[in-house]
């Protein structure tokens, strides 16, 4: 059974890192990644580690609300 995690995000470049390393190294997960308009280095950081790790996707969206980002992500995943 394969389960998708959403992760919503706006300007967590400090943390997002090993946040996704560590759910990363568990197996059957899809991470997806909403972010709701960083201005820091968060959008950049995930590109990098989708380069590096499998399993991650990234959605962006501007000016966007925590409860947008996670409805964005349920939507996706129908």
């Amino acid at each position: 059974m394969r389960f998708t995690i959403i992760i919503p995000t706006c300007n967590n470049e400090a943390t997002i890192r090993q946040l996704l390393i560590s759910i990363e190294s568990k197996e059957h997960y899809r991470i997806l990644c909403i972010d709701g308009g960083s201005t820091d280095q968060t959008i950049p950081m995930i590109e990098r580690l989708q380069r590096e790790l499998k399993h991650i996707s990234l959605i962006q969206l501007q000016n966007a609300s925590i409860a947008t980002c996670i409805n964005k992500g349920l939507m996706d995943i129908k």
